[in-house]
């Protein structure tokens, strides 16, 4: 039996301080398996808390204390 599994993957514009040029990077990547999916209640979003949500997921972030985010390893 096959596994899904979904990767999402969201990107912001960064600027290369070093060169002055622009570029994308990934600031976070997520990860959830189809069991991980179910158990959201898409019908009752209004009762959902998307932080204890985004804890049954393998998120990479990375961000300063003053909320810089910084590029993170995308999923292969």
């Amino acid at each position: 039996m096959q596994v899904f599994r979904a990767f999402l993957r969201a990107a912001f514009l960064a600027q290369n301080k070093a060169g002055g040029l622009q570029a994308d990077c990934p600031c976070t990547a997520a990860g959830i398996d189809r069991a991980g999916w179910e158990r959201i209640n898409f019908d009752a979003l209004e009762n959902v808390d998307p932080i204890e949500a985004l804890e049954a997921i393998d998120l990479r972030l990375d961000m300063t204390k003053a909320c810089i985010m910084r590029a993170v390893e995308p999923f292969s």
